[in-house]
Parts: structure tokens; C-alpha cells; sequence
């Protein structure tokens, strides 16, 4: 948890500054937490490339599962 916390913080920092970070992760609550842009890679394929306002108020699971399902 105290690794998991330090990254976020690093990348919001970096953000902040404004300096584009690339997060690959599977933890999708981090992507809601601390991006604004993400992409959804698929069996090889990008299957979405959205603001995270694209969500309309579904969970990161949900707006994910619509996508690869």
C-alpha cells in the first residue's frame, strides 16, 4: 500500500507540473483516481481511447467491461 501510494502521488506531482505520464496498470480504481486520458488495449487492439469523463458515471469496471466484453 505505501509503494501503491508514493506512485500515485508521483504521478499526480508529474501531472500537476504538466508532464504527460504513461501509467500501464490493471488496477482500474487508479485509473479513475489519477488519470484524466486512457486507452483500453484488447487482444492486441486499442478498443477505446477516452477522457476518463467518458465513464457517465459508471465504475472503471463497468465503462471496461462494455469494451472487451
Amino acid at each position: 500500500p505505501l509503494g501503491r501510494k508514493m506512485v500515485k502521488d508521483l504521478v499526480s506531482e508529474l501531472h500537476n507540473d504538466g508532464a504527460p505520464v504513461f501509467l500501464n496498470t490493471h488496477i482500474l480504481g487508479d485509473v479513475a483516481d489519477i488519470c484524466d486520458r486512457f486507452a483500453i488495449l484488447h487482444q492486441g487492439r486499442v478498443v477505446a481511447d477516452e477522457m476518463t469523463s467518458a465513464f457517465h458515471g459508471r465504475s472503471v469496471e463497468e465503462f471496461f467491461l462494455s469494451h472487451v466484453s
